[in-house]
């Protein structure tokens, strides 16, 4: 956890602002200097490969956190934009295998929340499920059936639109069906 802005000294608070943006310090240890070189530029391939795929599902997390109860201001979503390619890129360097994407995000995702770094308690298993929803729906595109039903705000005409779907399975169609329903109150939801 970061500790509260308030809680620092004076000196302490004007030494963070003062280093932000700047580059590593030459005498960093020679082995990240090695990391960082080795990761900027897949980070800068990633970052324009990734583009659109990262956008759409930036754009569908935002919807789905929020419906979870789990806000992401507008400066925290482009910071997440940019972590991703920047983790994806690190993972890359640091592993022997292949790293997926998906994974990539995750990571972001989970270091991206200021939620986690205020101490305030985040649901996992709906940031699970806000994340595979987003992901699969970017990966189909915005074209997609699974990325337009995702992307629709209302419950009820997500519910709707999840319920008809000729191209999602049973089980995933019942796991939106069931998470939009969960959102609705008692009356509008004895009423669909």
């Amino acid at each position: 956890e970061m500790p509260d802005w308030h809680g620092l000294s004076e000196e302490a608070q004007k030494t963070i602002l003062s280093r932000a943006g700047k580059q590593p310090d030459p005498a960093a240890p020679a082995r990240l200097r090695e990391l960082l070189d080795k990761a900027t530029p897949l980070w800068q391939n990633a970052s324009e490969q990734l583009s659109p795929l990262l956008t759409s599902y930036v754009h569908g997390l935002a919807s789905l956190l929020k419906e979870a109860g789990i806000c992401l201001s507008v400066r925290r979503l482009v910071t997440l934009m940019r972590n991703i390619p920047a983790v994806h890129a690190v993972q890359m360097t640091l592993s022997d295998r292949r790293v997926a994407v998906n994974d990539s995000a995750w990571t972001a995702l989970c270091s991206s929340l200021p939620q986690i770094a205020e101490g305030l308690p985040v649901p996992r298993s709906k940031l699970v499920v806000a994340h595979k929803e987003a992901w699969q729906a970017a990966e189909r595109g915005p074209g997609g059936e699974l990325f337009q039903i995702l992307s629709e705000n209302d419950p009820v005409r997500r519910l709707a639109k999840a319920a008809v779907s000729e191209s999602l399975d049973l089980q995933h169609r019942s796991i939106i069906v069931a998470d939009c329903l969960s959102r609705l109150p008692d009356g509008a939801r004895h009423r669909v």
